[in-house]
């Protein structure tokens, strides 16, 4: 697999613009604010994601596993709706929580909607409080869904049809999110505004 090549991506006019380093397929930091260190995140465009065949998804998976998140990146970048895929679980809360707090962006024009599973332990209920309390600290609108999806086509298309320009979504669920972008890409039908944190 060819070294992937700095690009620069442009956030919305209200955030900071950023540059992308990275080669092969290994960590680095994306700097977004100054005054905090870093966010631990690696990236691609959505473009060089869709380039690759099946072995170099099951190769990116493989070598991104360490990575706390994947970023595929729409050419666009836009933050206006956030979709977040909570699943109930500790390290799902933790990370979503440990992105917002780290991102140094301003949210508070933005929406996000939240989708959790119906059915949720008693534990897990009082980490979806928590989690959309602290949203409602980050965003101006936080809307709430409960849905039994399963498989990420479903989010996918409910990215499409309600807008959502960024998915975040559950790390141990990342080869599968990316097997179901690229058939989607393949097939033309991908929303091509749409970015991913994995």
């Amino acid at each position: 697999m060819a070294p992937l090549q700095q690009k620069d991506f442009r956030l919305p006019a209200d955030a900071l613009s950023l540059s992308v380093y990275t080669s092969d397929l290994k960590e680095f930091d994306l700097h977004l604010n100054p005054s905090d260190a870093s966010l631990p995140l690696a990236g691609m465009s959505m473009g060089q994601f869709l380039d690759l065949d099946n072995e170099g998804i099951q190769q990116l998976s493989e070598e991104s596993v360490h990575l706390p998140y994947l970023m595929l990146m729409a050419e666009c970048l836009k933050m206006d709706h956030f979709l977040i895929h909570f699943d109930g679980s500790l390290h799902n809360y933790n990370r979503t929580i440990g992105l917002f707090d780290k991102i140094g962006i301003d949210f508070k024009s933005k929406t996000c909607t939240i989708i959790s599973p119906n059915r949720l332990s008693k534990s897990m209920m009082a980490r979806e409080q928590q989690l959309i309390k602290k949203m409602n600290e980050v965003f101006q609108k936080v809307q709430f869904a409960k849905f039994n999806f399963s498989l990420p086509e479903e989010f996918l298309d409910y990215c499409d049809v309600h807008s959502c320009a960024f998915w975040l979504a559950p790390k141990k669920k990342r080869l599968s999110i990316m097997k179901a972008i690229k058939k989607k890409g393949d097939c033309g039908e991908l929303k091509a505004d749409l970015s991913v944190i994995l």
